[in-house]
């Protein structure tokens, strides 16, 4: 096994959303809407569509023309034919890391060593929505068929797919195809509901619908054909789920199961090992598993952010990744950044983030919403190259802020009776 380290979370971007005309924030966002639509500052590049009202990402629309557009951040590299989808999928590479380092431990790749290659689908050779490859000398490659439909679920399966597999390969040379099928496509639900949290609701619909699988159903599954994929799937991700709630009393973290797992490990041992004196008996297992998961998807799930969660939001979101030589970035604050606002990959982040934050002020704690919308403006402002409309709305922002986290320590001395 060769050594692992911890790296720290890299700075997660919601990516996949609606556009903001259903909350309210229509006349303040509509100019980056167009702008984005057409990134002229990009040479070379395909247009990039405005998204329709379901799981889709930003896709290119016309054949690729000339060499990929390559960018890489930590383990990841993403290659395409336009800056806007290199961003996006670069962007949910970088979430589902922060996603796996919860439970794994995250190995010390070399940069670049987990590669994605978003292909345009009028030149894709290979059946279905993806292709995880592997070289002889055991570097994974993630073939994504990419275009106007390609489907938020499909992107996140392939990455999640193609990144454990790594993290298995990496603990264990032979084991990179031993990683146990469910876990693939439970990270990969897992990162598709934490991108888009209204489809948690859908998950749990669906998951009540219809007799959920076995634990050993679920737990040796090997090679699901296209029609058993999406049951396996849905109840990977339930769970996953479930692992993580019952582990929330002794760890928070489902790392003493799936970590074993991960490397091919046996599935009884592996939870008998995690969850001591849970079971006798299969059947006592069986039935442990199938009453708490129904428990857990009778409820309302789709997720409002505590307070601490939206400050980490807007932590997240103030910054950017301006690009330095090597295909290396550097995390740089919004109001540090405005000299370099012209750069095509700026302005690409810029697009990404704009089109699909949809979603970010139905989740942000209500304490701390009137900053979030000071923030979309002073990023609006900057695709817009108003630099004192800029200047003011950053003005505001910090002021939001400030108000917010003086009425978020209000709250919690309330809470804890403090005079």
């Amino acid at each position: 096994m060769r050594p692992v380290s911890f790296s720290p979370g890299c700075r997660i971007c919601h990516l996949v959303g609606w556009w903001l005309l259903e909350c309210g924030l229509c006349l303040v966002l509509l100019p980056t809407a167009s702008r984005a639509a057409s990134i002229n500052s990009v040479p070379n590049h395909l247009d990039a569509p405005v998204l329709s009202p379901t799981q889709t990402v930003p896709a290119g629309v016309r054949p690729l023309r000339g060499p990929p557009l390559g960018q890489s951040s930590g383990a990841f590299e993403v290659e395409a034919a336009d800056y806007p989808s290199v961003q996006a999928v670069l962007g949910l590479a970088q979430h589902l890391q922060v996603l796996l380092t919860k439970d794994l431990p995250w190995p010390d790749f070399s940069p670049g060593a987990i590669r994605i290659q978003l292909i345009p689908a009028a030149q894709a050779a290979f059946p279905g929505p993806y292709l995880v490859n592997t070289d002889a000398e055991g570097h994974h490659t993630a073939l994504i068929r990419w275009g106007p439909d390609t489907a938020l679920s499909d992107v996140c399966l392939a990455l999640a797919r193609v990144t454990v597999e790594s993290i298995a390969a990496w603990q264990n040379s032979s084991a990179g195809d031993k990683a146990p099928e469910w876990l693939k496509l439970a990270y990969g639900k897992l990162l598709e509901a934490e991108t888009k949290p209204a489809i948690v609701d859908e998950f749990a619909a669906q998951a009540r619908r219809q007799p959920m699988l076995s634990l050993r159903q679920i737990m040796t599954a090997e090679n699901p054909s296209a029609d058993d994929l999406p049951l396996l799937a849905l109840n990977s991700y339930w769970l996953a789920r479930f692992f993580e709630e019952q582990s929330r009393g002794n760890s928070s973290s489902a790392a003493p199961l799936f970590g074993p797992l991960v490397s091919g490990g046996d599935p009884v041992s592996a939870l008998t090992t995690a969850f001591p004196g849970k079971f006798d008996d299969p059947r006592e297992l069986e039935l442990w598993w199938q009453v708490n998961c129904r428990d857990l998807t009778q409820h309302h799930l789709s997720p409002v952010l505590s307070m601490a969660q939206s400050r980490a939001l807007l932590d997240r979101l103030e910054f950017v990744d301006l690009p330095l030589a090597n295909n290396a970035t550097q995390q740089t604050r919004l109001d540090d950044a405005w000299p370099s606002r012209t750069d095509k990959s700026l302005q690409a982040q810029l697009a990404t983030v704009m089109l699909n934050a949809a979603p970010l002020p139905i989740q942000v704690n209500p304490v701390y919403k009137n900053a979030l919308l000071s923030l979309l403006r002073a990023l609006t402002q900057m695709s817009n190259d108003d630099e004192k409309a800029f200047r003011d709305a950053w003005a505001q922002y910090r002021a939001d802020r400030a108000d917010a986290e003086s009425n978020e320590a209000g709250v919690e001395k309330a809470m804890s009776g403090t005079p």
